[in-house]
């Protein structure tokens, strides 16, 4: 498997909910605490690329030590809104016959 993803960020400026949210609970940053806080929303946009192949000498498998054509990879453009532990995702699709809309909803932080 091969798969990458690039993407540009950018914050828009807005932050959520009420001000004793993000207030410091602790001196220590790593302690800090803000549950009813969602900072954000950052604007994202996105692309994704990639591919699976088996290995082997049967019929529709890579050979060892060869990679598939760069033709035959699968990729996508997105763009979505991340509020922190909350993203909102679109993502198209590139190709002939793909006429999709991918929506995703992600919930928790990513890192």
């Amino acid at each position: 498997m091969l798969v990458g993803q690039a993407e540009f960020r950018t914050h828009l400026g807005l932050d959520l909910g009420p001000e004793w949210a993000s207030s410091n609970w602790s001196d220590d940053q790593n302690e800090r605490y803000e549950p009813f806080h969602v900072t954000g929303p950052d604007l994202v946009v996105f692309a994704d690329a990639g591919r699976a192949w088996l290995v082997g000498s049967e019929p529709g498998r890579i050979p060892s030590g060869k990679l598939p054509t760069f033709g035959s990879f699968k990729a996508d453009l997105g763009l979505g809104l991340d509020f922190g532990p909350l993203g909102f995702y679109l993502a198209k699709p590139l190709g002939r016959g793909a006429n999709d809309v991918t929506f995703s909803v992600r919930m928790g932080r990513r890192f």
